[in-house]
């Protein structure tokens, strides 16, 4: 099985959807700069980053997609589907 990942458009940061957490690292080198866990057994299953790298958005398995601010990792808002 697979995961979902994503790189902003300068290649600098990396996102990632594992095991429940969903995070973001600094490229090169790794540093974690935000990370959200999830609160139910819903596998996110797609992600990219939109709107000139100003957000991300994680798709789930029942349909939502959940748009996160990249900078902060702060929810902002969730689209049901």
């Amino acid at each position: 099985l697979g995961f979902p990942v994503g790189f902003d458009s300068a290649g600098t940061r990396l996102a990632t959807a594992v095991e429940g957490k969903l995070s973001v690292v600094e490229l090169p080198g790794g540093r974690e700069l935000w990370a959200a866990r999830r609160s139910s057994d819903l596998d996110w299953t797609c992600l990219a980053f939109a709107r000139g790298d100003q957000w991300l958005t994680v798709g789930n398995r029942d349909g939502n997609v959940e748009i996160y601010d990249a900078i902060s990792g702060q929810l902002s808002h969730t689209v049901r589907g």
